[in-house]
């Protein structure tokens, strides 16, 4: 996915706050356009942040896809919350 240099600060503070810890960071900034370093100083800036946290990325091509499906719908089902909360 393309690097975004505009994405929605709130939209990244519940992503962090609700995915950070159950899947790679790399695989979260992938979805969201981040490097997975702005997404643990997200999760260090709200207090998420713990080292014994390290998630190793899926190694087998087929279920790295997976797992990048399944957190792009995460993500998704978070901005369609935040949208009906504004």
């Amino acid at each position: 996915m393309r690097r975004s240099y505009k994405v929605d600060p709130r939209i990244t503070k519940a992503v962090v706050e609700r995915l950070y810890g159950k899947y790679p960071a790399r695989v979260i900034g992938e979805v969201l356009g981040l490097k997975p370093q702005t997404i643990a100083v997200h999760a260090h800036k709200h207090g998420l942040a713990n080292r014994k946290r390290g998630f190793m990325m899926v190694r087998n091509k087929t279920l790295r896809k997976l797992l990048l499906e399944v957190v792009k719908r995460e993500v998704e089902k978070i901005k369609r919350e935040l949208n009906l909360e504004g």
